[in-house]
């Protein structure tokens, strides 16, 4: 099956110089599901985002699809992170555009060829179950279904490794059921990579996958 994600002696201290991270290691499987367990404060969103070189470790290293993406250089790792699909915990205000509308500008963005555009924008919100809604802006949908939205805006590049910072955070018992559902039949659909976080064990029970529980640092931040 190979590795898509290889993390080694990994180490990580704020700028305040509190320890994050100490000779952390990771392994994800290509076409996996796994999902990092924890409280605020234990290093989540910041493994996400060193993950997308957002974020520098103090040591350590980062393989990503083989590549050690701690030394690779911008234009090099710029090409890998057009692989990479991101979902934000908290991400920005939706615009007033349809989502057909948000889909082809961030593909335009990313250079999909024209004639690539609509086949790709039907295959993506098919594949969360948007096509209803496709002639309506995120902030007329459901709570939920913005939150998949937010997903289907990530897999439209067909990306190799997803990842999905605290899926139902904000969302109802049931609204976040139905992201995880949508998540985990994306993922064996297209044998996807991804990578979750979440402060809750259920929330790797609900998506059958197997979870990795960070321990908390000495001294704790934000996650």
């Amino acid at each position: 099956m190979g590795i898509m994600v290889q993390i080694s002696e990994l180490s990580y201290a704020s700028p305040q110089k509190e320890p994050i991270f100490s000779d952390f290691h990771l392994r994800v499987e290509r076409g996996s599901l796994l999902c990092l367990v924890g409280e605020a404060g234990v290093g989540k969103t910041l493994l996400l985002s060193l993950l997308c070189r957002e974020q520098w470790p103090t040591r350590g290293q980062i393989l990503v699809a083989g590549r050690n993406i701690v030394r690779l250089s911008p234009e090099h790792f710029q090409h890998l992170r057009y692989q990479i699909g991101v979902v934000p915990q908290r991400p920005q205000p939706p615009l007033q555009r349809t989502l057909t509308a948000l889909l082809r500008f961030r593909l335009r963005a990313l250079d999909c060829p024209t004639a690539e555009l609509e086949p790709r924008i039907n295959g993506t919100l098919r594949a969360v179950g948007l096509s209803a809604q496709r002639d309506r802006p995120p902030a007329e949908l459901a709570p939920g279904e913005r939150r998949v939205f937010q997903l289907a805006l990530a897999l439209s590049s067909d990306p190799l490794l997803l990842l999905f910072d605290d899926p139902t955070s904000g969302l109802s018992p049931a609204e976040g059921r139905q992201v995880l559902e949508t998540l985990r039949q994306v993922q064996q659909r297209r044998r996807l990579t991804v990578l979750a976080t979440s402060r809750l064990s259920k929330t790797a029970e609900l998506l059958d996958a197997p979870l990795v529980e960070l321990p908390a640092p000495p001294r704790a931040g934000r996650s």
